[in-house]
């Protein structure tokens, strides 16, 4: 697995559960109240915020903004992020997540191919 799999796997593990999950600001304390994404007292976060809000490189966190970006285009014809998460809902995130993360598996080649 590679390390923005690895990311965007722990990320959409958090904001599996709906009440850790927002829309229309990267993140939210206790009381609904936008905070920084990386606040301690943040307590629900977007599908970017998320990301931002790990413990991971920048270049990482890029990369995987990117990969939800393709998935977004594959599955809902847009490429914002925030356009799935804050207008087609928390269903839609979770797909939107699993097929970044499905588009980051290695596809797995056979030998045949290999001498086609």
């Amino acid at each position: 697995m590679n390390k923005v799999e690895e990311l965007l796997r722990l990320a959409v593990l958090v904001i599996f559960d709906q009440s850790e999950w927002t829309q229309c600001a990267a993140a939210r304390d206790k009381n609904g109240k936008v905070v920084p994404s990386w606040s301690n007292e943040a307590t629900s976060w977007d599908a970017i915020g998320i990301l931002m809000a790990a413990d991971s490189d920048s270049l990482t966190k890029v990369k995987a903004i990117n990969a939800l970006s393709e998935a977004a285009q594959q599955l809902f014809g847009t490429h914002s992020v925030f356009e799935v998460n804050d207008l087609h809902g928390h269903e839609a995130v979770m797909k939107m997540y699993h097929k970044a993360i499905e588009n980051q598996k290695s596809p797995q080649v056979t030998m045949q191919q290999v001498l086609a």
